[in-house]
């Protein structure tokens, strides 16, 4: 199990075969190491969590994992993990600059401040992308070359929402698909995306219809 999803992030956690582990998410687009092309998965083992590339991966314990959580009753989690990665292009869409001026147009710049990355010592960057009815807050991880978002507001109708649910979508729909929330702040229901990364998905409701969504994640 690796740091990040690529094979410069450090090795965390070092699975024996055969053992069993539960499913968080998954990167959007799939990736190629010697020969295979696969997603990244983020996963869970105990109380540690990491990311392994899907063809050193069991696809029948997969399956039999993905339903033992169902039948915990965490289908909320599941849909709401998956909503945090896939809500606002939909499934297979990375959220990058290229991908988010092609959906939602010209987007504008601002740089907010540099942070010390506690793993390597190296001098990160964090800005903010405007576009119409939507703000993006990327962590620009210089060492591994990485662009992360870490806090998406919406505030218009997706092209591409995951199961349909964008601004404007109704209260009952949100309800009927992930379920009832984690919790909830005045007119805000938070679920919550990725319990172990304090991830979180807040639907602000006004009028009993979806107003504003916003995807929060902690970047280590």
């Amino acid at each position: 199990m690796r740091h990040y999803p690529n094979l410069e992030g450090k090795i965390r956690h070092v699975l024996k075969k055969d053992e069993r582990i539960i499913i968080i998410s998954r990167t959007p687009s799939r990736a190629t190491i010697g020969g295979s092309a696969d997603y990244w998965y983020n996963v869970r083992k105990g109380n540690d969590n990491g990311w392994i590339f899907g063809a050193f991966l069991d696809r029948k314990s997969f399956l039999e994992e993905k339903l033992e959580i169902l039948t915990e009753k965490k289908m909320v989690e599941i849909r709401a993990t998956q909503y945090s990665l896939d809500g606002i292009l939909g499934p297979d869409t990375d959220i990058t600059l290229d991908t988010l001026n092609k959906y939602f147009g010209s987007g504008s710049y601002r740089f907010i401040e540099k942070v010390t990355n506690k793993h390597d010592g190296s001098m990160d960057e964090v800005y903010e992308m405007k576009y119409p009815g939507l703000t993006v807050k990327f962590y620009h991880a210089i060492q591994i070359r990485r662009h992360i978002p870490y806090l998406i507001t919406l505030e218009k109708p997706s092209p591409r929402s995951l199961w349909g649910l964008t601004v404007g979508s109704t209260l009952k729909d949100l309800k009927e698909k992930i379920g009832d929330p984690n919790a909830t702040s005045g007119d805000t229901l938070i679920y919550l995306s990725d319990p172990l990364e304090e991830g979180t998905v807040n639907f602000k409701i006004s009028n009993e219809r979806i107003q504003s969504i916003t995807w929060s994640s902690m970047v280590d």
